[in-house]
């Protein structure tokens, strides 16, 4: 487990972010944040750099500010791993696990592959997990002690706080957890109940009051919109029918094999399902708008990575859990945790439309059921099944990490890449423009510097904030501040003291440009397609 950590540390820390949505919105409102010395909405052209939850952000500016750079980006998410699997050893403990379960329980969180290969960039899905993790324990806590003590309520109030503040997707994943927490407390009967239950909600709502401020003042909502890129991200029905397809399309995000055949065959069963339920399996209603045709496969991209022995292997063995308990040779509370992630997952289907990428969303809910998995095989004549079911979560994670889309390890030189290449993997033929752009760029000696790359995802996938920043910074160690010039989201928010003496766009250049704020006009300095860097015309 410790070796299979320290490897993702390494490529973690020596290697440049590249998850497009990190090169999208994560690190440019770090980027916007750091120069501006406040976290404070400002104008730009994408909603999301304001509007979606900022904890792992507000980690990652501080590391940004400490390191002069990104190359402690990662490590957000790294850590994040890290204490999930010591959380998740703690609650293998308190449900009665002996050494090798706990080590069992840290392995099996540190061996879903998607939450490993998450820990090589800058997202934010696993530090939702150790947040769900931290939740889940103090439940077990509770029960476990037969108290509601007031650390009990700092620290689950923290949790779902800092949950919410981390991502979007924590209020259907935390709901089933919050409310087991608030059962385990009513049963303890102790007094001050209320008031430690006011201090737990106290504490969530105080950790998120400046992000909902700022989203209300600028949105008039406290999550600030329901719609991000394009679609809607909560179901508009919820019937029995949209339910149960929404368990069925999330489950087999997770049964892929290598065999194309295989993976038809599982399509058409997903299919079937639908003809049954009598419902399309890409109805606007339970889906995002931006949905392709439903299809069953195997993905090595970290946004689409499945975590196959985990799911199959998990629901056989939670069955074991209560087989186990019935006998009496595992305690009942074990019983009541393995219910968590099964309640998480589905609040999540009914909340949440169902989208392709939607694998990496389960990963909180993965990480809460590895000390289940763990439990399952406790006891002295289960050992070889323990370290049998360690050796396959490894087994199982190694594909991932040899062929992730993002960082392979096997073939090419990834630890000895420049770190432009390795951010711009996806799109090598932007490395050299955007090097060009950025040397022109430093020729005219800018302080503020104008951009416009914002594009729809498409083949212009790479005209992205984050690399193009990142570039201008390291081109210029003075480092010149940045604005939108014709942002589109928030514009009242606009600086209008920040004049750019250089705008950069990318797509087709143009003769001339002019600063929607200040009027000023620029022309064309020089071109290095699909980039343009415009001076100011006096």
């Amino acid at each position: 487990m410790l070796a299979t950590l320290a490897l993702l540390g390494v490529v973690s820390a020596a290697t440049a972010p590249n998850n497009l949505d990190s090169l999208v919105y994560s690190l440019p409102r770090q980027v916007m944040w750091m120069q501006a010395g406040s976290v404070e909405h400002f104008a730009t052209d994408r909603l999301r750099q304001l509007t979606m939850p900022p904890f792992a952000e507000y980690a990652g500016v501080h590391l940004m500010i400490l390191s002069g750079g990104d190359r402690l980006a990662n490590l957000v998410q790294w850590l994040a791993l890290g204490a999930s699997a010591v959380v998740a050893s703690v609650i293998a403990r308190d449900l009665g696990g002996d050494r090798v379960v706990q080590l069992l329980a840290a392995l099996l969180v540190v061996t879903v592959p998607p939450a490993a290969l998450q820990a090589l960039n800058a997202k934010n899905d696993v530090v939702l997990g150790l947040w769900a993790l931290v939740l889940g324990a103090t439940f077990v806590r509770i029960v476990h002690r037969g108290r509601f003590e007031t650390r009990d309520a700092a620290v689950g109030g923290a949790a779902l706080g800092l949950a919410v503040l981390t991502k979007g997707t924590a209020l259907p994943i935390m709901a089933p957890l919050a409310l087991a927490m608030l059962v385990a407390a009513v049963v303890a009967r102790r007094r001050g109940l209320v008031a430690r239950l006011v201090l737990a909600g106290a504490i969530a709502l105080a950790l998120n009051a400046g992000y909902f401020a700022r989203n209300y003042a600028a949105f008039g909502a406290p999550f600030g919109a329901d719609r991000f890129g394009g679609f809607g991200m909560t179901n508009e029905i919820h019937t029995p029918a949209a339910i149960v397809s929404n368990l069925v399309r999330n489950v087999a995000l997770h049964l892929g094999t290598p065999s194309a055949a295989a993976n038809r065959q599982l399509t058409a069963g997903v299919e079937r399902i639908h003809a049954w339920l009598g419902i399309s399996p890409l109805s606007r209603k339970t889906s995002i708008t931006a949905a392709p045709f439903f299809a069953v496969e195997l993905a090595y991209d970290e946004d689409r990575a499945s975590a196959p022995f985990h799911v199959v292997l998990g629901g056989l063995l939670l069955v074991g859990l209560v087989w186990g308990a019935a006998r009496g040779r595992i305690g009942r509370i074990a019983v009541l945790y393995g219910a968590l992630p099964i309640a998480a997952f589905a609040a999540f289907c009914v909340g949440l439309r169902w989208q392709p990428w939607g694998s990496r969303l389960h990963v909180p809910m993965l990480l809460l059921l590895a000390p289940a998995m763990a439990v399952a095989v406790s006891g002295p004549r289960e050992r070889v099944a323990a370290v049998v079911l360690g050796g396959l979560a490894l087994a199982v994670l190694v594909p991932f990490l040899l062929y992730g889309r993002q960082k392979p390890l096997a073939g090419g030189d990834l630890l000895g890449a420049g770190r432009l290449e390795t951010m711009l993997r996806p799109w090598p033929a932007l490395v050299e423009p955007l090097r060009r752009t950025a040397a022109a760029t430093a020729e005219l000696r800018p302080r503020v510097v104008g951009l416009h790359v914002a594009v729809q995802f498409g083949d212009l996938a790479g005209l992205v904030e984050y690399p193009v920043q990142r570039t201008l910074l390291d081109a210029m160690p003075a480092g010149p501040r940045f604005v939108f010039p014709w942002a589109s989201v928030a514009p009242q928010l606009r600086d209008r003291t920040l004049i750019p003496d250089a705008v950069v766009v990318a797509g087709a250049a143009r003769p001339a440009v002019v600063d929607g704020a200040s009027g000023a006009r620029f022309v064309p300095h020089s071109s290095f397609p699909p980039y343009t860097v415009y001076r100011r015309a006096d």
